[in-house]
């Protein structure tokens, strides 16, 4: 089925095309030719020294695409969770390397090789991490959809551990759609869960996550304690994408608290971390930060410098919320020193901002970028049109019981002094 050439493994042309056929007539002659190329992908199959990261997996990629065809489900479970060179699994590996698409298709194929083996346990893994792509990508209604299957599955199996990952991930996907009761709820069952079994690492995601919700409604001073519990675990059980994520949270609260020096500095730390361990996404969101830092402080170009690096990769890995938030945070600086000639850029900008958040459905960003809009319209002194877009903003803030509408409330006040001059 496939041909070695020197170092590499290529697939014969004419025998994808015609012999393939005739080797599926003899299923047992056929079944052998699948793992015998499983088996060169996987021993022989060596990547060039300037190949991509998905090149460097594209051995056991193909390995797995092997087995899937012969429905070797213990196989191709097994690819997903061996240890590769960087010392981390095929399934982590791609999502630090922010490959979630890739995952999408794995998950995908193992869910149904799950379901026709009646592996109960295995369909709750992949449910739960095709849900964790799904999230990563925006498809957050698909991710919740997931998350909900993985959690009935695992109460039924009575699986404890897997239940509060379950429930964090469902936590999640209602959080970032604004459905923050709901998104509590799930926290703090998962929270129960993480310490009644001695599981630090659940422990620490959660209070992260409880942060998050504190944050959002603007109580910063409980955010903060939840991101500095959060800190400590992750740091004490020696977990540096997390502690990465701690510091960031952090630094946001720092932003909203005047703290700019702290701020920076938590966003730096953030930013090394993610670039020693290849978090590409947790990257993008660093240098984003450190743009909004930059911005708060009226350094307008370095804040339009670190949105722009915070686009560049957002669009590499595909990743949309990222993207709409490097847009919107490049016109928020355009804005700040806004010109007659950038006017029509920052409005596109935000305009694409707006069109991805509400396409993917993250309606918080969305109520910020209204509100952006309204910023925009009334330096332009097109008044009428500012207040529209500021009411539609606070109704989606008051909606989403977001902090926010404060903000929101302060601009329509404005805007109507404005017109009355």
């Amino acid at each position: 089925m496939i041909e070695k050439e020197g170092a590499n493994v290529r697939q014969h042309n004419l025998i994808r095309s015609v012999a393939y056929d005739l080797l599926k007539s003899n299923s047992s002659v056929w079944e052998e030719a699948e793992r015998q190329a499983a088996d060169l992908w996987l021993n022989d199959y060596e990547p060039k020294a300037d190949a991509s990261n998905l090149e460097k997996v594209r051995g056991h990629l193909e390995a797995f695409e092997h087995y899937f065809v012969v429905k070797d489900w213990n196989k191709a479970n097994e690819l997903l969770s061996i240890q590769l060179e960087t010392g981390k699994s095929l399934y982590m590996q791609l999502s630090t390397w922010s490959y979630f698409q890739e995952l999408i298709s794995l998950h995908s194929r193992s869910l149904l090789l799950a379901r026709e083996f009646g592996d109960r346990f295995g369909e709750a893994v992949n449910l739960g991490s095709l849900g964790n792509a799904h999230h990563n990508l925006g498809n957050y209604q698909l991710a919740i959809d997931c998350h909900q299957k993985h959690l009935k599955i695992v109460q039924e199996l009575n699986n404890l551990q897997s239940e509060a990952s379950a429930l964090g991930n469902l936590g999640n996907g209602y959080k970032v759609l604004g459905q923050y009761e709901q998104a509590l709820n799930c926290y703090q069952q998962s929270l129960e869960i993480a310490q009644e079994t001695g599981n630090r690492r659940r422990e620490a995601y959660n209070l992260g996550n409880l942060g998050n919700i504190h944050y959002d409604l603007g109580q910063y001073e409980q955010a903060l304690n939840c991101y500095q519990l959060c800190l400590s675990i992750s740091q004490e059980i020696s977990d540096r994408r997390s502690e990465g994520m701690a510091l960031s949270q952090s630094g946001n609260v720092y932003i909203e608290l005047g703290n700019y020096k702290r701020a920076r500095r938590c966003h730096q730390e953030h930013l090394t971390i993610s670039q020693e361990v290849g978090d590409r996404l947790g990257e993008g969101v660093a240098l984003g930060n450190l743009g909004i830092t930059y911005e708060r402080q009226g350094k307008y170009t370095q804040a339009a410098e670190y949105a722009q690096q915070h686009i560049n990769i957002a669009r590499e890995i595909k990743d949309k919320r990222g993207e709409g938030s490097g847009l919107r945070e490049l016109g928020v600086a355009l804005l700040k020193q806004l010109s007659t000639s950038d006017a029509n850029k920052v409005l596109e900008y935000f305009q694409s901002a707006l069109s991805i958040f509400q396409k993917i459905g993250i309606r918080r960003e969305e109520a910020e970028t209204l509100k952006n809009l309204a910023e925009l319209y009334k330096a332009l002194n097109q008044i009428e049109t500012a207040r529209r877009y500021a009411y539609s903003a606070l109704n989606l803030a008051e909606e989403l019981k977001l902090f926010l509408q404060t903000e929101c409330k302060l601009l329509i006040a404005e805007l109507n002094n404005d017109d009355k001059l």
